[in-house]
């Protein structure tokens, strides 16, 4: 049964994708974005999707990595599916981990009484993807100071990745060090801190699942800017790469904010803004995004697919 709570948390971030959706349209030139999209060159399109597997791939094979470490093993297929299927849930799911909730409940039943360690997989899983953001964001982004210095919430959103890449490892210390845990109030940020003990707590090959979680993350966001790049091509646009390694990371940073409904709204807005900063015009950037969101859910939706193919198999 779904808590009340759950329903009110749906309803309000509806409410706010609607608000946002419509505050961006009516900026928009729509005859423009759909003159661009209309006029869509099929190729980098393909190749889009084709990203957007290999990045699926990628997030499994990190996922995969975690797992070994606490001793969980599963076949990469195994893991490729539970992803493909999380992403489908997570375009609908009123809270925006559905898809891990989904990953969470099915790998218990294949190793019960292990509940602590596959939280812990899948809050250091994302923990990684997060600091791979984090260090692109910081890296790239000082390389067009310029534009930070002369843009407030660019300056701040640059300022807030700086903070992070100083904080996260002292918390990551404190924690490590049991000093944390009993201060902290909230629920959520218990099993949080639970999860992360758990994985300090490991006493072989833990460096050697962050290196490889985090290799992985970055090759995740490669991923990410090569398929944005292809969104401007797909258009008849050009955007240099360099550009887009400073812009995706804040958009993904921006994804983790969790007001609406799958981030729509959010990326779409702050996607807008970061590209006007190097002179991309709000039409050519949201037919970017729009374009980028599409083949994301059409991806995304093949899960469900593969959802009822593999409860099919189960029931027979």
């Amino acid at each position: 049964m779904v808590k009340p709570n759950t329903w009110i948390s749906f309803v309000l971030k509806l409410t706010g994708t609607l608000l946002l959706c419509a505050v961006i349209l009516a900026r928009m030139d729509l005859s423009q974005v759909g003159h661009l999209l209309v006029n869509v060159q099929p190729e980098p399109v393909v190749i889009m999707l084709v990203i957007w597997f290999m990045a699926l791939v990628v997030s499994a094979l990190r996922w995969q990595s975690v797992l070994t470490g606490y001793g969980l093993r599963q076949t990469l297929w195994q893991t490729i599916s539970l992803y493909w299927i999380g992403s489908f849930f997570n375009n609908f799911l009123p809270t925006s981990i559905g898809g891990d909730s989904y990953k969470f409940l099915h790998v218990r039943k294949i190793f019960p009484g292990k509940d602590a360690a596959i939280l812990s997989s899948l809050i250091v899983e994302r923990g990684c993807g997060l600091i791979a953001i984090l260090v692109f964001a910081a890296a790239f982004g000082g390389y067009f100071f310029d534009v930070i210095k002369n843009n407030a919430p660019f300056a701040w959103c640059y300022a807030f990745v700086i903070a992070s890449i100083i904080v996260i490892p002292i918390v990551l210390w404190l924690i490590q060090q049991h000093l944390v845990h009993k201060s902290v109030r909230s629920g959520l940020l218990q099993k949080l801190i639970t999860g992360l003990e758990t994985f300090f707590s490991l006493q072989h090959h833990r460096s050697l699942v962050l290196f490889r979680a985090l290799g992985l993350s970055i090759f995740f966001l490669i991923l990410n800017i090569v398929a944005y790049w292809y969104g401007f091509r797909a258009i008849g646009e050009h955007m240099p790469l360099l550009v887009l390694c400073a812009i995706v990371p804040c958009i993904q940073l921006s994804r983790m904010i969790p007001l609406t409904l799958n981030s729509i709204g959010i990326a779409e807005g702050a996607g807008i803004y970061f590209f006007s900063l190097f002179g991309v015009s709000y039409e050519v950037a949201l037919s970017v995004l729009l374009l980028n969101r599409v083949v994301g859910l059409f991806a995304t939706f093949t899960g469900g697919f593969r959802y009822l193919s593999w409860n099919a198999k189960k029931t027979t």
